[in-house]
Order: structure tokens, then C-alpha cells, then sequence
């Protein structure tokens, strides 16, 4: 009875060792296959990180400009914009000023 226990034994070794090398083989393909992933990741992220800097730099930009505008409107509302604007468009003058002409 002991040779069956170590016959049955020395059968199993072998399968045991071929159960091994498949989860083996099934694990390294884990693993190259997360590997793939995370590299199409990081490279996702490092064009996401580029399009956020972009943005953010827009953003900025608007800003600027929306402060710009405001700025402007405000200039608007004085009476040197409506006096340059009076000159500038339709040549108009005030009453005291004297008004020199080139000849060319």
C-alpha cells in the first residue's frame, strides 16, 4: 500500500507542474496586458496634462480681455472718448480752438 500512496503521488507531481506553468503563462499575460494599459494611460494623461495647460492659458487670455473690455466701457462713458470720438469721426472742434491748415 505504501509504492500506491507514492505512485499516486509521483502521478499528480507531474500535472501539479502543468497546472503551474499554465497559471504561470496566464499570469504573464496579466501582466503584459496591464503593462500595455497603463502605458496607453500615461501617455492619455500626458495629452490630457497638455490640453489642460492649453485651456488654462485660454482661460487666462479671456480674462485679460474680459478686464480689457471693461476697462473700455468705462472709458467709454467720459467725456474725452465722446470729444476724441466727435473729432476723430466727424472732424468736429470746440468753440475756442483755432484750426491750422497745410497747404499740401
Amino acid at each position: 500500500m505504501a509504492k500506491r500512496k507514492t505512485a499516486t503521488a509521483r502521478a499528480k507531481v507531474p500535472s501539479n507542474g502543468r497546472s503551474m506553468l499554465v497559471i504561470t503563462i496566464f499570469l504573464a499575460i496579466i501582466i503584459v496586458a496591464v503593462s500595455v494599459k497603463n502605458n496607453e494611460l500615461k501617455e492619455r494623461k500626458a495629452v490630457y496634462q497638455k490640453q489642460e495647460a492649453y485651456y488654462q492659458q485660454q482661460i487666462a487670455e479671456q480674462e485679460d480681455r474680459a478686464q480689457e473690455i471693461e476697462e473700455y466701457a468705462k472709458y467709454m462713458q467720459t467725456k474725452q472718448f465722446v470729444a476724441e470720438t466727435a473729432r476723430r469721426v466727424y472732424g468736429l472742434v470746440f468753440k475756442d480752438e483755432i484750426i491750422f491748415k497745410s497747404d499740401n
